[in-house]
């Protein structure tokens, strides 16, 4: 068995993030989120992932992937 990749490395589509307590999350396809980006932003010691969920070509919002409980990807 091959050892997971971290989020970073992971090129399958991202299509929801859950939030704690599984009450609020974001989806593509719901809300006018398009998709789903993992990126790094500079931390205080070192790189940190985060989320850029989009609306178009627009980032609508920035998450933290420490306040994320959940990644659900499609095919």
């Amino acid at each position: 068995m091959d050892k997971p990749k971290r989020i970073l490395e992971d090129d399958r589509p991202i299509t929801m993030l859950v939030f704690p307590g599984g009450d609020s999350y974001w989806q593509v396809g719901a809300c006018d989120i398009t998709r789903i980006v993992a990126y790094a932003e500079a931390g205080q010691s070192g790189y940190v992932p985060w989320f850029a969920v989009y609306a178009g070509e627009a980032i609508m919002q920035r998450v933290n992937a420490a306040h994320v409980e959940d990644v659900r990807y499609g095919d």
